[in-house]
């Protein structure tokens, strides 16, 4: 249940991510910011 509830969470946020441009960008950013 857990992971399906999960690959819904995650198959939302991608499509709500497509709508913004630049939206690869920014994801990079926050990986970035968060490694280091």
């Amino acid at each position: 249940m857990f992971l399906a509830t999960n690959d819904k969470i995650r198959t939302m946020l991608k499509t709500s991510l497509a709508q913004i441009e630049g939206y690869e960008e920014l994801l990079a950013d926050v990986v970035n910011t968060s490694v280091h």
